[in-house]
């Protein structure tokens, strides 16, 4: 505002030297203002580029804490369960799942937000077929435990019977007996060659 005053001043006297070095001048600041507008302009567009940015990172950031928070309760609630039925796992169950999950962390750790969120969903998909084997291995065993209350039950029943039992039908109750002991055997081969 000041130098369009002198310069108005200039031009009245008829200062036709001041006026052109007015005007140049007048042009050059202006010229600085139109490119500090752009600069500013090119910056918000940067810092608004980076808030998205840092927006993403964060939403990527809160589902990977998820993912691999849920792979952790997931493998914490099986091995309540397999402590619970007091069921023995291979070692080897939770090995991939392990890896998976202590790749996930690292990556957590370095800022690589999604390869571990997918890492972890990995590590819990894993964790579905340690949990497939562990239901397999109760089935199993509530079998085998079936099969050992009934020959318990059967010799309970022997014994009762030979007690009660002349030599004749003593004889008859152990070959009973020895039949349903066959019986029994088969169903536990069957078994094991189930598992």
């Amino acid at each position: 505002d000041e130098l369009k005053t002198k310069l108005k001043e200039a031009r009245l006297a008829g200062d036709a030297v001041l006026t052109g070095s007015l005007s140049q001048e007048i042009g050059n600041l202006d010229a600085q203002k139109d490119l500090l507008e752009q600069h500013k302009n090119k910056n918000e567009k940067d810092i608004e580029a980076e808030k998205e940015h840092i927006d993403e990172a964060l939403g990527l950031q809160e589902e990977a804490t998820e993912k691999i928070k849920e792979a952790a309760e997931k493998k914490a609630e099986i091995l309540k369960e397999i402590s619970k039925k007091n069921i023995s796992l291979p070692v080897e169950s939770f090995k991939a799942f392990n890896e998976l999950f202590t790749q996930a962390n690292i990556a957590f750790n370095v800022g690589n937000y999604a390869d571990a969120k997918s890492l972890a969903k990995k590590a819990k998909k894993v964790l579905k077929e340690v949990e497939k084997n562990f239901e397999n291995l109760k089935e199993a065993n509530d079998k085998e435990r079936e099969l050992k209350d009934e020959e318990d039950a059967q010799k309970y029943e022997f014994e009762k019977k030979l007690k009660e039992a002349s030599k004749e039908e003593a004889k008859k109750i152990v070959e009973e007996m020895k039949k349903k002991d066959e019986e029994l055997r088969k169903k536990q081969e069957q078994l094991k060659e189930e598992q």
